[in-house]
């Protein structure tokens, strides 16, 4: 029996965060059967209502975007108008790249078309496990590596989802034919 009212606080703060861990382990992570949208294909990273969870009116991603040809731009992503059916999401880049410092342009998705983003053939999809840091932080991924062909070329995309933050990929890089083409990071996201 702990009598030490300092080291019975810390036994109960160590016991409640095994607990939250335990509340938020992989166990608690919705079934491949939740996240399967269509027969055939691997299950996505997350359903359409914990994207509508993660992406709440206010959101700010913003991420880097470096091509083989040099170039680097800036694409930020603003969650408008949430509610339950859906999302106004306003687009924005900068930067001297192609594409470069367009005007914000808006546009309403549901969120199973958010969540359909990520639904890939299961015969071409490895999905695994990996820590991914980004000049956002350091995450715990869901990593799609998705292999498909185009032209007799072949094309892979890796894609590593945050379990902590439902929505697009934190980073994805995309080969064309085993060369690298271009990666899109995560380098800042929270509320406006």
């Amino acid at each position: 029996m702990c009598h030490n009212p300092r080291m019975l606080s810390i036994r109960l703060a160590m016991i409640a965060s095994l607990l939250l861990f335990a509340a938020c382990g992989k166990s608690d992570w919705p079934s491949e059967e939740e996240r399967t949208l269509e027969q055939g294909h691997a299950p996505t990273p997350y359903t359409a209502a914990q994207i509508r969870d993660g992406c709440p009116s206010g959101r700010v991603c913003t991420f880097r975007i470096e091509s083989d040809g040099g170039f680097s731009i800036v694409k930020r992503y603003r969650y408008l108008e949430a509610d339950d059916q859906g999302v106004t999401i306003e687009a924005s880049l900068e930067g001297s790249g192609p594409g470069g410092n367009q005007a914000p342009s808006k546009s309403r998705s549901n969120w199973r078309e958010l969540q359909r983003h990520a639904s890939f053939p299961a015969d071409s999809t490895k999905i695994s496990d990996q820590e991914v840091q980004t000049p956002a932080g350091t995450f715990q991924c869901m990593r799609y590596v998705v292999t498909t062909e185009e032209g007799g070329k072949t094309v892979v995309k890796y894609l590593d989802f945050a379990r902590e933050l439902p929505g697009m990929p934190v980073r994805m890089t995309l080969e064309y034919d085993g060369k690298q083409i271009s990666t899109k990071t995560l380098i800042s996201h929270g509320a406006e």
